[in-house]
């Protein structure tokens, strides 16, 4: 990912991308002419990242005062420690998958605690929602169960309309 937005950007771009020529090229002289042109941009710069790694690219970008990170997939966010030490992403115990990383809480609110935890179970919250929220009666929630208007089934290795395998 690079930043570059404001006018004063533009000169560290066109050095990094080995354009100065385009400093003076009516073609780029306004970010909404960059914008009518981006495909020209866009074209230099992919030439350059073919010929570099992720971490080249960062390292070229940063020596020319372009701000650049790397956009990390799910597995490269997992692997870097950053995010775990800033609680953007935790460990929690899934009832499917056992221990799984997800995304935490970014924001850190001095009196406002962050619950993170999994999705939950098909109609583990029935009952709770329907009698408490909703002022069902519990014979009204059994019968809902019983006439199957709701359920708390476990179907999650189901796929509705596919073929038996069997």
């Amino acid at each position: 990912m690079l930043s570059a937005g404001d006018q004063h950007h533009w000169y560290r771009v066109c050095n990094a991308l080995g354009k100065p020529e385009w400093l003076e090229d009516p073609r780029f002289n306004t970010r909404p002419e960059r914008a009518k042109n981006a495909a020209i941009v866009n074209e230099a710069l992919n030439a350059l990242l073919a010929t570099l790694t992720m971490e080249q690219a960062i390292a070229h970008f940063t020596e020319h005062d372009v701000v650049a990170a790397p956009v990390n997939d799910i597995p490269m966010a997992e692997a870097d420690p950053h995010p775990w030490e800033r609680r953007a992403m935790v460990e929690v115990d899934d009832f499917l998958a056992g221990t799984i990383a997800v995304s935490g809480d970014y924001w850190h609110f001095s009196r406002t605690p962050v619950n993170i935890g999994v999705t939950p179970q098909v109609g583990e919250h029935n009952d709770e929602v329907l009698s408490e929220i909703l002022g069902y009666s519990t014979e009204e929630i059994e019968a809902f169960k019983k006439n199957n208007v709701i359920s708390e089934e476990d179907l999650y290795d189901e796929v509705v309309g596919a073929p038996d395998p069997n």
